[in-house]
């Protein structure tokens, strides 16, 4: 009787409790990748985001940092203030267009944020998708206990497509400023 009891197969009982597991796990593996799916759906307008701010900072880091205008006769040679005809000072010479030649040109006010037009606008272009917005911050820092303008964090955010991004770098003077 037990060798037929064996051969007969699953009982009812046994195919439905195997249905309800197989259910079960492919619901939770379902559930779990429904997650993951929400959170990654889409990348791209962080990583749009992203791009436009490594270029804004990568523009930024580009120019040049010393105590004079670009224009000054003593620019690479100066030491300090002192030694300039005229001081670069915070905000674009007249007339300047990006990008500029001065680290401190990109902002109009220390500890302010300053917008940074993403597309459109004369000089330099930095493209960018519709929707997108960045702005620069510049904070002298101190250096060695003491504030100076020889540190400067530069902050750039940019936010747009629901997301927002921000990379911060410091720049640091170099005395005199040498070209490589």
């Amino acid at each position: 009787m037990s060798a037929r009891r064996r051969g007969r197969g699953f009982t009812l009982i046994e195919l439905i409790v195997f249905i309800v597991v197989i259910s079960v796990g492919v619901v939770g593996l379902l559930s779990v990748l429904g997650v993951f799916v929400r959170q990654s759906a889409d990348p791209l307008a962080r990583k749009q985001a992203l791009a436009i701010a490594e270029a804004v900072l990568e523009e930024i880091a580009q120019s040049g940092f010393g105590y004079c205008v670009a224009t000054d006769p003593n620019y690479l040679s100066a030491t300090g203030t002192a030694d300039c005809t005229t001081v670069d000072a915070v905000g674009p010479e007249a007339g300047e267009v990006r990008p500029y030649d001065h680290v401190n040109d990109y902002v109009t006010a220390f500890g302010t944020a300053t917008a940074f037009p993403v597309s459109g606008f004369p000089g330099a272009a930095i493209p960018g998708p519709a929707g997108y917005a960045a702005s620069v911050t510049m904070t002298q820092t101190p250096l060695n206990g003491t504030l100076a303008a020889d540190s400067i964090l530069v902050s750039v955010t940019v936010a747009g497509g629901g997301e927002t991004v921000v990379l911060d770098s410091w720049r640091l003077r170099h005395s005199p400023n040498v070209l490589p």
